[in-house]
């Protein structure tokens, strides 16, 4: 099978067409339709990437090397007289073409205008580029001259360039207009080593991109054309490589000491700024103890450089404060572009403490915190600022004197201090005072004010339930309700507890309602029925919450009238037993009345009376009422 047919079968095995190939192997879709046509063979480049595309051999693509050689020649040969034959046909039939239009202007217009066409960039617009010749696919080197207007250069760090637009010039008599090409008409060949190619941007604009084939290569010097019906158009596209010089390494805060477990940031200034290198690194080239001597061995034990986004040499304890530590920087590797920097020598120093501090480590707690509680344990744990101070470096210790030992004691742990504040009660609103040395020579005295413990919530008790007061209670008049404040944590500090009683939008509701400091409420029998009394109660700076208490009114429900006796005799004074119930029942009212009008019968309160003048055997009746609720009658009769 023929290379032309091995192809078209393998492309209609993946179902894609021409165009689709040629994008994928970076070719024109022409030199594919040629390929299959049996006019010519890829190049050995092209055969390379048509094999890999479709995952075989070269040998597989090609089988008969020799055959296929005969055949292009042959197809090569009949091409070419083809395209004599309709060069001739053609140019004759422009010749005419030329001729005739000629002779017409001539008649009618001697004076025929002089009329040029060509392709440009949009940049050489106004410029007169002099006679550019462009050329076709394989009679270009790197060795012809192009023009600067066409010679395009991909700096070191970017991947591909982008185009000026291409414009069509046309120029009538020395005065020329522009007029913008059709990108999706435009025809790319370029040599093997770099991809031109038309593409879309989000401004909805059409350009041309050239980038190498190579993943950033450091140099190459290349060319490509660009056809547009008629007009050709030739550019070159190269990168130099531009050498590390120099390079210097130093510290970003410009500093040349470094502390006891510190990091500082590296910087590193290459010249030229644009230079191109395959990596860089820093390195810790030695360590110089002060006496003189190298240390030996893993030296990341005592200085090590890390990089992140950034990179820095950070020391570890392990370090003798005045080694030199040499720090020196590498571009390239295996001599090839490698160039080495100056050397860095970092001295080791020690880093003094600025300021320190006491956290108090208790979930209550916070630094710089003023108060302390009674009966409080604290862990106290000293920090030294700056973090990087040779100090923390070091766990160098500090001394802490206890100066009120009046209020707390204080006991040494491991590291830090257990604080422990006095429970008497009388220390609330002293003060505790430490006094903190370190070697270095600072010192500080800490403060804190002993304050209560607060309470954290309080309830109202009713003593006659032994259970938390209803939010609404009731009471009558005359009536008495005994209190109590129960306070919650039972450690809480107060000196008393407060009752308060009060009703509002009400004067001088005092002579209705009072509470004792025990807690004893009591109500008038003349308080307002209905009257809504707030109680609450407070200590140790907390208050419990409001409750109310209301006056009810107690209705009277029955009343009984009773005597002894159903005669009185005459001049005579009896007295009889008046009831009524429930006997706690508000009684706002009451009289007592003779239901027959009796001249000579009196009665007063709870006594009947019968004067000398009533005739003997004169009855009458007597009635109670009680807030308008009647008794039973009583019937007497009078007797000599």
């Amino acid at each position: 099978m023929q290379f032309n047919e091995k192809l078209k079968q393998l492309r209609a095995q993946k179902g894609i067409p021409q165009a689709e190939l040629a994008k994928n192997i970076y070719v024109s879709r022409s030199a594919v339709a040629k390929w299959e046509s049996g006019l010519g063979l890829p190049s050995e480049q092209s055969l390379n990437m048509l094999a890999e595309y479709f995952g075989i051999e070269v040998s597989e693509l090609i089988s008969d090397p020799t055959a296929e050689k005969v055949l292009v020649t042959k197809n090569n040969t009949i091409s070419k007289q083809k395209i004599w034959i309709i060069s001739i046909s053609v140019l004759a039939v422009i010749a005419v073409a030329v001729l005739i239009t000629l002779c017409v202007c001539f008649i009618n217009n001697p004076s025929q205008p002089i009329i040029t066409r060509q392709l440009i960039f949009e940049t050489e617009k106004g410029i007169d580029t002099g006679k550019i010749n462009n050329y076709h696919d394989g009679e270009i080197s790197v060795d012809r001259i192009f023009a600067d207007t066409r010679t395009f250069e991909i700096e070191q760090g970017v991947s591909e360039i982008r185009l000026p637009q291409l414009l069509v010039k046309t120029t009538v008599n020395g005065d020329a207009s522009y007029e913008r090409v059709d990108y999706f008409n435009l025809v790319f060949s370029c040599s093997d080593t770099i991809i031109i190619r038309c593409e879309h941007d989000a401004d909805d604009m059409d350009y041309i991109v050239v980038f190498p084939r190579e993943y950033n290569p450091r140099e190459f010097n290349d060319w490509a054309n660009i056809k547009y019906g008629e007009f050709l158009i030739s550019i070159r596209v190269f990168r130099n490589h531009i050498a590390v010089e120099s390079i210097t390494v130093g510290f970003s805060d410009k500093s040349f000491e470094i502390g006891l477990t510190q990091s500082k940031e590296l910087s590193c200034d290459i010249k030229p700024y644009n230079a191109d290198y395959t990596n860089f690194s820093y390195t810790v080239d030695s360590i110089i103890r002060p006496n003189g001597e190298k240390y030996e061995g893993d030296l990341a034990e005592y200085a090590y450089i890390q990089k992140y986004y950034l990179t820095y040499l950070t020391t570890t304890k392990n370090i003798e404060i005045g080694s030199v530590i040499n720090i020196v920087a590498v571009t390239g590797y295996n001599d090839y572009d490698k160039v080495k920097s100056n050397v860095l020598a970092v001295t080791v120093e020690r880093i003094a403490v600025d300021t320190i501090n006491l956290y108090i480590e208790e979930n209550d707690g916070y630094l710089g915190t003023t108060y302390v509680t009674i009966g409080q344990q604290i862990n106290l744990k000293l920090f030294c600022f700056p973090v990087e101070a040779s100090f923390n470096a070091l766990n160098e210790q500090a001394i802490a004197t206890l100066l009120t030992p009046e209020t707390a004691t204080l006991n040494i742990t491991e590291n830090d201090w257990i604080m422990t504040v006095s429970a008497d009660k009388k220390n609330v609103g002293q003060e505790i005072r430490i006094k903190i040395d370190i070697p270095e020579g600072i010192s500080k005295i800490f403060s804190w004010t002993v304050k209560g413990i607060p309470s954290e919530s309080i309830i109202l008790i009713n003593l006659d339930t032994g259970e938390e007061l209803d939010d609404v209670t009731y009471i009558n008049r005359n009536g008495t309700l005994r209190l109590m404040a129960v306070i919650t944590p039972e450690n809480a500090t107060y000196d008393k507890i407060n009752y308060s009683a009060y009703v509002a939008e009400l004067n001088n509701y005092g002579r209705y309602v009072r509470i004792s400091d025990e807690g004893v409420l009591t109500v008038s029998d003349h308080a307002p029925f209905d009257m809504e009394i707030s109680v609450s109660a407070s200590a140790a700076r907390g208050s419990s919450k409001v409750y109310k208490i209301i006056v009810k009114q107690v209705f009277v429900e029955s009343v009984n009238l009773t005597c002894e006796t159903t005669v009185i005799h005459l001049n005579e004074i009896i007295t009889f037993t008046l009831d009524y119930s429930p006997n706690n029942a508000d009684r706002e009212s009451m009289k007592i009345v003779v239901l027959d009008e009796i001249d000579g019968v009196y009665i007063s309160g709870t006594r009947i009376w019968a004067s000398p003048n009533v005739p003997v055997g004169t009855q009458f009746s007597v009635q109670a009422i009680i807030n308008g609720v009647e008794s039973n009658i009583l019937t007497f009769t009078v007797i000599e």
